[in-house]
């Protein structure tokens, strides 16, 4: 390959990488709705959520109604709302607004 061509594929792929992001980061929630990447803090103001992340979520439902009626008995299982110290998947939307794609966990 020439000179030229290498200089051209190798500027090409920079403007590439700039133009694509960062792809998905891996950061911890700082609050509810607040996390920090780098020296950047991001409150709502610059976030946008999954809407299932910012209430709790029934993973497994469980209860019983009374044969004579009144009310349920709700024993069901809630996954809870985001919160401080939660790791979550963002991706960089534009230069000042980020998407919480999902809370994720290891095992």
């Amino acid at each position: 390959m020439s000179d030229w061509a290498e200089r051209m594929t190798n500027l090409i792929r920079e403007q590439g990488a700039v133009l694509n992001g960062r792809g998905f980061q891996l950061v911890v929630m700082t609050g509810p709705t607040s996390l920090t990447i780098g020296n950047l803090v991001l409150d709502k103001d610059d976030l946008v959520f999954s809407a299932h992340l910012l209430q709790p979520s029934c993973s497994k439902v469980a209860g019983n109604c009374p044969s004579g009626g009144g009310s349920l008995s709700d024993r069901s299982t809630y996954l809870p709302a985001l919160k401080a110290g939660d790791t979550v998947a963002v991706i960089q939307l534009s230069d000042s607004r980020f998407w919480v794609v999902e809370k994720v966990v290891t095992v």
